[in-house]
């Protein structure tokens, strides 16, 4: 698996899990941090190597 493909599929699991963070984790006491953890994510996932931090 060459790096390209390895940053593709961070790029999938980095959408999927911002959505699951933003619409599904919502009934939790903690909503307010993981509805911004699910945006920061998605934005994450546009350009996953200037993101590391987060990541």
């Amino acid at each position: 698996m060459n790096d390209s493909q390895r940053l593709a599929d961070l790029r999938i699991v980095l959408i999927v899990v911002g959505l699951i963070a933003v619409f599904a984790i919502w009934p939790l006491m903690i909503v307010g941090m993981y509805a911004t953890l699910g945006v920061f994510l998605l934005m994450a996932s546009r350009d996953p190597m200037k993101h590391l931090s987060l990541i």
